[in-house]
């Protein structure tokens, strides 16, 4: 049932924020997001904090954007929204566009400010009523206190059946207009 504020309608979705997982199969948040038969919605941000960070580079973000691309073509009729905004801002946004059930990631191994940024995130989940369900991603583990047997812990992960979505199953969510939604690169870089 969708939610009405302040006379508007808004539609109850779950979003799959993509970071550092660009890429359709093996994605274990789109085949959850996927089995809660809402709509999905794929989401990208380009955060400024993370396209100015000394770490960073306008080469990564291009590869970024490509690999957005790359997703769009091989998938025509999932709409990936993507966001030029601070997480914050990006997230308030997403509220006042839609009733947002569920967010899935992949934990993101990054710098101090994904972490922080991530931190962010969960109190933002919690004080909303979002499911955030966070998966494992490339065996890395964290908050270990001890690290024995995490050798067995990581081979499990390793020998694990790759995931496989069911996309032919997906209801994908119509994106809005207007807001920080990106539609090119040089948006990004216009000098590039």
């Amino acid at each position: 049932m969708p939610l009405i504020v302040d006379g508007i309608m808004r539609q109850a979705v779950v979003v799959v924020w993509l970071k550092r997982d660009l890429r359709w199969q093996d994605h274990a948040p789109f085949q959850a997001a996927i089995g809660t038969g809402l709509p999905v919605l794929p989401l990208y941000v380009f955060e400024p904090a993370l396209l100015q960070a000394p770490d960073s580079d306008v080469r990564h973000w291009w590869f970024v954007w490509q690999s957005l691309q790359a997703m769009q073509q091989a998938q025509p009729a999932v709409p990936i929204l993507k966001l030029h905004a601070a997480v914050p801002d990006a997230f308030h946004w997403l509220l006042q566009h839609y009733d947002v059930k569920g967010l899935y990631s992949h934990q993101e191994t990054g710098n101090d400010l994904t972490f922080q940024r991530d931190k962010w995130v969960a109190k933002f989940c919690q004080s909303n009523n979002i499911l955030w369900q966070e998966t494992a991603d490339r065996g890395v583990q964290r908050g270990l206190r001890r690290r024995q047997q995490w050798n067995l812990q990581w081979m499990a992960y390793m020998e694990a059946p790759i995931c496989q979505p069911a996309f032919d199953r997906a209801f994908w969510v119509s994106l809005p207009s207007g807001g920080p939604i990106l539609r090119s690169f040089d948006e990004l870089f216009p000098a590039f």
